[in-house]
């Protein structure tokens, strides 16, 4: 029907552009170190990434993907709009963090300030039921072991200014949320901190642990 076709031609030309602009910031900033976003993923793989891969999401690989992704990051606006207008604060959304004179790169959502102005990270998902539910029944750091190891780097990173952090997941089937408060763990910050180092000083993928 013509009207899916103006749809999915709609689709295709905001792709296009996103992509242009994408490959362009990697032109102007090409950036061979480490993602916090992406910490917690096997070293091999964040190995390779070192060496110039692209980590373009394959969700850009299918209208429908991409449509998904742009989605998300509308609803994490919505989200952060909504905390906005209930009286908590939030501030420095994407501010970027560096660690290891910036091998160790990462934007955070934001630093949300409650109402005696204590300061916690944001960090703000967007997930489908299933994926709610489980976070429900198992917290984040079992329920994801990837989203908790981004979001213990950034508080690591943030050590001076907040010791936790809130996790807020929007469910997109429902439009519930899930919110669970994070601890800052030195442990599990100490294991990923040595992770890094073995990443950033091996000369060949063979020589990563698994």
């Amino acid at each position: 029907l013509p009207i899916y076709a103006a749809l999915n031609r709609g689709t295709k030309i905001f792709r296009e552009h996103a992509f242009t602009l994408f490959l362009a910031a990697q032109e102007d900033t090409p950036f061979t170190g480490i993602r916090m976003s992406q910490i917690g993923k096997c070293g091999r793989f964040l190995w390779e990434n070192m060496q110039g891969k692209s980590t373009l999401s394959p969700q850009w690989d299918s209208s429908e993907g991409f449509r998904a992704l742009h989605l998300g990051s509308l609803l994490e606006e919505y989200v952060i709009t909504l905390f906005n207008l209930g009286g908590f604060a939030v501030t420095d959304q994407q501010l970027e963090l560096e660690d290891l004179e910036g091998r160790v790169k990462g934007h955070i959502d934001g630093i949300l300030y409650n109402k005696s102005e204590k300061q916690f990270l944001l960090e703000v998902k967007v997930l489908k039921h299933e994926s709610c539910e489980e976070l429900v029944c198992k917290g984040v750091q079992k329920a994801n072991p990837l989203y908790y190891a981004q979001i213990m780097y950034y508080l690591g990173s943030l050590q001076d200014h907040c010791d936790s952090a809130y996790f807020v997941v929007f469910d997109k089937n429902t439009s519930q949320f899930y919110v669970e408060l994070v601890p800052f763990n030195t442990q599990y910050w100490s294991y990923l901190q040595k992770k890094v180092e073995i990443l950033l000083t091996v000369q060949s993928l063979w020589d990563i642990p698994e």
